[in-house]
């Protein structure tokens, strides 16, 4: 039997992984791990066991939202549910939801009510795989010890479809503490090692939020609104870059014009001058690339207007236009270069 601890809460003495837990019929979790999945078959075991092995005191639910798949994933998802009963919560659709946005909240409510059972929540989509066992313990031992804090992140490696590492961490976080103002829209923890509190979101999304098609950043910046974010300098997890995934699978361009529609909807939903300005500047600096990018293709007329929105933002930022930005960029080119050519 599982052991009380001083303050009358379910806890374990030692953390051991949660596939080997036991818990009280009715126990809620301390903790939701919440994913989608979708067509993932070839990743989904790794992911599912990057969770199963988190060691931890206390109750973890796993809650997966399956979105009709039309490979094999519901099936690996069952048989995980009939081992692992007690952790897994999984909600497959009968037909496909994305991009039709009232259907797909509709069919969410049941497994937003499951995550919102515990007090804390992690984020994993099942391409992407944790591969630090402490992960859930270190942040979640964190939050519990600095009620203040809303969010905490790690750092992460860049792999490819076979797990291959492609990039290692390349993103360098300057503080270990960031307020709202200094986080959004400037620094975006990666969504897959984020652990935050659940009364940190509000009970009703904005309207503007289901709208974008680069939710990330905007989720983010609504909870560091509730308090300081803590950054934690180790890599608990990867992201994998493949060809179909719903990001990695666009397009450049796609992918900067989400980003762009993300950071134009934080500044115009956020009451920070600061918050603002910097939003304003990173849609300067994506217009800058997009403009640059234009141009290696030949296409004379887009780079212009790029250019040209790119100059009016840096003006609504009130910032000289971002050589750093350029600077920036060609540093992590190089490295990335020279990280490829080593690795191959």
């Amino acid at each position: 039997m599982n052991q009380l601890s001083p303050n009358n809460s379910l806890m374990l003495s030692t953390p051991i992984p949660i596939a080997e837990q036991s818990w009280p019929d009715g126990t809620l979790p301390l903790l939701s791990i919440a994913s989608l999945a979708y067509n993932h078959e070839a990743f989904l075991r790794e992911c599912l066991d990057g969770f199963l092995m988190q060691r931890t005191t206390f109750p973890v639910r796993i809650c997966i939202f399956e979105d009709c798949s039309t490979d094999n994933t519901a099936s690996i998802l069952q048989e995980y549910k009939e081992k692992y009963p007690q952790l897994f919560y999984t909600f497959p659709q009968p037909e496909n939801t994305w991009g039709q946005t009232e259907k797909r909240a509709k069919a969410k409510e049941p497994f937003i009510e499951a995550i919102h059972a515990a007090k804390y929540i992690a984020y994993c989509e099942c391409d992407d795989y944790w591969t630090d066992p402490e992960k859930l313990q270190l942040q979640v031992s964190f939050l519990e010890n600095h009620p203040e804090y809303s969010m905490c992140f790690t750092n992460i490696n860049h792999v490819d479809k076979n797990g291959k590492i492609i990039r290692e961490t390349t993103k360098k976080y300057k503080q270990d503490t960031y307020t709202h103002d200094d986080l959004v829209p400037l620094v975006i923890p990666p969504t897959l090692t984020i652990v935050f509190r659940k009364n940190a979101i509000p009970e009703k999304m904005p309207e503007v939020f289901n709208t974008l098609k680069h939710t990330d950043g905007f989720f983010k910046a609504l909870v560091s609104l509730s308090g300081p974010v803590k950054y934690f300098d180790r890599v608990t997890g990867n992201y994998r870059v493949h060809g179909s995934g719903v990001y990695s699978g666009a397009s450049f361009e796609e992918k900067n014009n989400s980003v762009i529609a993300s950071y134009t909807a934080i500044a115009n939903y956020f009451t920070s001058k600061k918050v603002r300005q910097n939003a304003h500047s990173a849609i300067s600096n994506i217009h800058l690339k997009l403009s640059f990018y234009q141009l290696r293709k030949g296409r004379i007329i887009p780079f212009f207007k790029e250019a040209y929105k790119g100059f009016v933002f840096t003006l609504k930022s009130g910032k000289l236009p971002t050589i750093g930005y350029l600077i920036m960029k060609v540093k992590n080119r190089i490295k990335k270069r020279k990280f490829e050519k080593a690795h191959r």
